[in-house]
C-alpha cells in the first residue's frame, strides 16, 4: 500500500481502542493469545471457508501502525460495501448516532449560500430540541408559541456539529455518546408465571430516543405522499413529529424542491427499533413538504384520542424504592381488547396509588382498565398520560 493510499483514509483521529470496540460490536471474535504483541480478531469465513482475520499492534507507537489500521479499515469497507472514509468515520464515532443532511441541488460550485446553511443548522438544532422535549415531557401535538422548552435546549447543546462534505454539499450532526439502555426487572408474584422468568422493561437512553423520533418522523413524511396517508403523520406525534418538528423540517427547504437527503448511522452500542433500523436514504419532495404544512396546522387543532386499555397486569417494576416520591413505576399490561384483535403488551407508568392497585390486581389475576393516549417507546407500545386506572373484575 502506497503512502498516497494511506493518506486517502482519515486515520489521524482513529484510536486503537475505538477500533477494538467497533470490531467486537460488529461480532469479530477476539482471539488474542496471552503475552502476544498483536491483537487478533476473527470474523466471517472467506470463499475458502477460512475465517477472515484482522491483526493489529497492541500499541499505537508500533512500527507500521498506520499500515495495519489502514488494512483493517480497507477490509471492513470491502465487507460492508462502503467507502473506506465512511468506515473510518463510523469507527471513530461508534458510540454515537450520526444524522447526515445532504443538499443535492448545489449547482457547479457544490455548495449552498451562507444564509441557507445557517438556516438549516438553526432548524436542525430546533428539531433536536423539540424531539428531546417530547421525550422528557409528555408528548404533545405542539408547544405554545413554537418555543423549544428548556429541557430540549439543554439536550441540543450536547449534540455536535460534524464535518461538512463536498459533492452535493452536506453536513452531519452527532448525538452525545450513547449510554446503555435502562433495564427494569421484576419477577411475577404469581406461581403460575414464574416459569416465564424475569419480565424486563428496556428504556433506550434519551440521546437514542431523540434520534429515533427524528428518523421516524422523516420516514413517515417521505411515505405520506406515496401512500396518500396523512393520518399516520397526524397521530404520530407520540413517537414521531409534532407540529413544531414538522415546521422545522419544512423551513430547512424554502424552495420545497426534491433537493435534501437525510441518512442515519446508528451507534453499534444499541440496536435500533425495527421500524427505523434499516433506513437508507430519506428524500422529501414538494408533496412531502405540503403534507408537513398541512399536518402542522391540523396538529394545532388536535385533541388526542383516548384509548381504554383493558387487560391483565403481567409484570410490575420500579426504579428505586416504589414508595419513593421520585421513583419510576411501570407495569406491563396484556392488552386484551386491542382493536386490531391481537393482544399485545403495553407499557404504562403509574403513580404510587395506581401502582399499589396494580400489585393487587396482579396478585389476584384480575382485569384492569386504564385510559390514555397510545404511543411507542423504543420497541414497546406505551400508554401516555394514563388516567382512571381501576380493577374491573373481582
Amino acid at each position: 500500500m502506497t503512502n498516497k493510499k494511506l493518506d486517502a483514509i482519515p486515520l489521524q483521529n482513529l484510536r486503537l481502542e475505538d477500533l477494538v470496540q467497533y470490531l467486537q460490536l460488529k461480532g469479530w471474535e477476539n482471539t488474542t493469545t496471552p503475552n502476544s504483541p498483536w491483537l487478533t480478531f476473527e470474523g466471517s469465513q472467506d470463499r475458502e471457508g477460512q475465517p477472515l482475520e484482522i491483526v493489529l499492534p497492541r500499541s499505537a507507537k508500533a512500527a507500521d501502525y498506520r499500515l495495519y489500521i489502514s488494512n483493517a479499515v480497507e477490509l471492513l469497507a470491502a465487507l460492508s460495501h462502503e467507502p473506506a472514509e465512511r468506515v473510518a468515520e463510523n469507527i471513530g464515532l461508534y458510540d454515537r448516532d450520526i444524522l447526515r443532511v445532504r443538499n443535492l441541488d448545489t449547482g457547479s460550485e457544490s455548495s449552498i449560500s451562507l444564509g441557507l446553511a445557517a438556516k438549516q443548522v438553526q432548524e436542525l438544532s430546533r428539531l433536536v430540541g423539540y424531539s428531546a422535549a417530547l421525550e422528557v415531557r409528555q408528548p404533545r401535538p405542539y408547544f405554545l408559541g413554537g418555543r423549544v422548552p428548556e429541557q430540549g435546549l439543554k439536550m441540543a447543546k450536547q449534540w455536535r456539529f460534524g464535518h461538512t462534505f463536498a459533492g452535493s454539499f452536506g453536513f452531519k450532526i452527532e448525538s452525545p455518546a450513547i449510554r446503555q439502555a435502562t433495564r427494569y426487572e421484576q419477577r411475577s408474584f404469581l406461581d403460575r408465571d414464574r416459569s416465564e422468568g424475569v419480565a424486563e422493561v428496556v428504556i433506550p437512553p434519551l440521546e437514542r430516543r431523540v434520534t429515533e423520533r427524528i428518523v421516524r418522523g422523516l420516514v413517515a413524511s417521505e411515505a405520506a405522499p406515496r401512500n396518500a396517508d396523512s393520518e399516520n403523520l397526524l397521530v404520530q406525534y407520540f413517537s414521531g413529529f409534532n407540529a413544531d418538528m414538522c415546521r422545522a423540517v419544512r423551513l430547512m427547504n424554502p424552495t420545497r424542491r426534491d433537493n435534501i437527503e437525510f441518512t442515519v448511522d446508528w451507534s453499534l452500542k444499541l440496536t435500533a427499533p425495527e421500524d427505523v433500523q434499516s433506513v437508507q436514504k430519506i428524500r422529501l419532495n414538494e408533496t412531502s413538504y405540503n403534507y408537513l404544512d398541512y399536518i402542522a396546522k391540523e396538529l394545532h387543532r388536535l385533541k388526542p384520542e383516548q384509548v381504554a386499555v383493558r387487560g391483565i397486569v403481567e409484570s410490575l417494576t420500579a426504579r428505586g424504592n416504589p414508595l419513593g416520591l421520585e421513583s419510576e413505576r411501570w407495569v406491563i399490561v396484556r392488552w386484551l381488547n386491542r382493536p386490531e384483535g391481537r393482544p399485545a403488551q403495553i407499557l404504562v407508568r403509574l403513580n404510587k396509588a395506581d401502582y399499589d392497585a396494580a400489585i393487587h390486581a396482579h396478585r389476584n389475576y384480575q382485569l384492569v382498565e386504564v385510559t390514555g393516549a397510545l404511543g411507542r417507546t423504543g420497541t414497546m407500545l406505551q400508554l401516555f398520560n394514563p388516567s382512571n386506572f381501576n380493577i374491573v373484575s373481582a
